[in-house]
């Protein structure tokens, strides 16, 4: 990590989710290039591999030891820190689905998952997510499954040249498809998204390969996400916070899956951090909003913050999935309850797209449903104020005025 101090005091001010977009990115970019010449000069004297980002400012470096030294020798160098590893918030053990979803129109054939956070509810008022775009960091999409034709506006791969509009594990297929599916299986199913794949084919990256990521998103125009949803992570990775707290100054709402230990104080980065909205995931119990035994409960690893913050199912969660246009896939994690709740955020936008970061997390834990059983960590650290409501959420984005976050 490099020192700095970008001012971005102006943001708050702008109104205009393009506008305070660019002025963020302007300033991150010009306080980037102001401050790693000296590191980028030394990395370059001593042949060492590198990649430098601004939405963070930091500088991945591959060097040896020499190399590690001199950098910390260095008056702009404040931390070195290792690029560890983020995996999936990995579901346990998938099975295999031969439910197809059947187009809707009403709402009358959405999945249990879908109407249990009231999407139809919202979707009846005139309210299907058109206008919005999400952004998803994962494994990739598959492009041509018929769930999610002619909604993607773009991809990146950070991983590898393999591909670029592209998914070999299927994952983040499926969670692009909760997110906006058409058919029974999207909470928003008039979003449109961006893509970007930071996890391989063995759902495996790094926090370079995620603040690649995070960094594309927010350097596009006319598509730059106002809701990116990351159902990944591991263990504290301090790195991360910089790149997500820009992404909020930038005016993007992150969702993240609160992960699958299954205990106390052990949810990771991203979703620890405390403004990223968290989510951890009930079963597929239709009698009862029941904890699955899998999801994580707080305070949070490194940061102590209480999470998560809401939760969705997660359990038994039918989906898009790669391999043809037509395939589908049930599978359990709070990878699966994340993009819900993604979707119900697209879902407030598309009714009131001057809502802010802050105003989103705020409705949606304000008006969540708390009748929650199964509860193992002090609350709030199991299922934080409860079951997303999009219909109660709507009535109260209806009658919020954005405010300067």
């Amino acid at each position: 990590m490099v020192r700095s101090q970008p001012h971005l005091e102006g943001a708050a001010s702008i109104r205009d989710f393009g506008a305070r977009g660019a002025y963020v990115v302007n300033e991150l970019k010009r306080d980037a290039a102001a401050t790693q010449g000296p590191v980028i000069a030394l990395l370059e004297q001593r042949g060492a591999k590198y990649q430098a980002y601004w939405i963070a400012n930091m500088i991945w470096v591959e060097g040896d030891d020499e190399t590690r030294k001199q950098l910390a020798e260095l008056p702009e160098v404040e931390s070195i820190e290792p690029d560890a590893t983020i995996t999936l918030n990995d579901p346990v053990v998938p099975m295999s689905s031969t439910i197809a979803a059947s187009p809707d129109t009403t709402g009358s054939d959405a999945q249990f998952n879908v109407s249990r956070v009231h999407a139809p509810d919202v979707w009846s008022q005139g309210y299907r997510g058109k206008g919005v775009v999400v952004g998803i960091i994962d494994t990739g999409v598959y492009p041509t499954h018929a769930a999610l034709t002619g909604r993607s506006l773009g991809a990146a791969n950070m991983v590898d040249k393999t591909c670029v509009a592209c998914d070999e594990n299927g994952h983040g297929t499926h969670v692009t498809g909760t997110i906006l599916g058409t058919g029974s299986i999207g909470v928003a199913p008039e979003a449109k998204f961006v893509s970007c794949r930071a996890l391989n084919k063995y759902g495996s990256g790094t926090i370079s390969s995620v603040v690649g990521c995070m960094q594309w998103m927010a350097d596009l125009t006319s598509d730059r996400p106002r809701v990116i949803n990351m159902s990944l992570g591991g263990g504290f990775s301090d790195p991360m916070a910089e790149p997500i707290k820009h992404l909020l100054d930038i005016g993007t709402l992150v969702v993240a899956a609160a992960g699958n230990q299954g205990s106390c104080k052990s949810v990771g980065s991203p979703a620890g951090f405390g403004d990223v909205l968290a989510v951890g995931a009930l079963t597929e119990d239709e009698t009862a909003n029941k904890m699955a035994a899998y999801s994580s409960g707080g305070p949070s690893l490194g940061v102590g913050v209480n999470k998560p913050d809401v939760v969705a199912q997660g359990s038994l969660v039918n989906s898009a999935w790669i391999g043809s246009p037509t395939a589908y896939k049930t599978i359990s994690g709070t990878s699966m309850a994340s993009p819900a709740v993604a979707g119900v955020a697209a879902l407030l936008l598309s009714a009131k797209p001057d809502l802010t970061p802050a105003d989103l997390a705020e409705i949606l834990k304000w008006t969540a449903d708390g009748n929650v059983t199964g509860a193992k960590c002090a609350a709030p650290n199991s299922f934080g104020t409860g079951l997303v409501d999009a219909n109660r959420a709507l009535e109260e984005a209806l009658q919020v005025r954005a405010r300067p976050q």
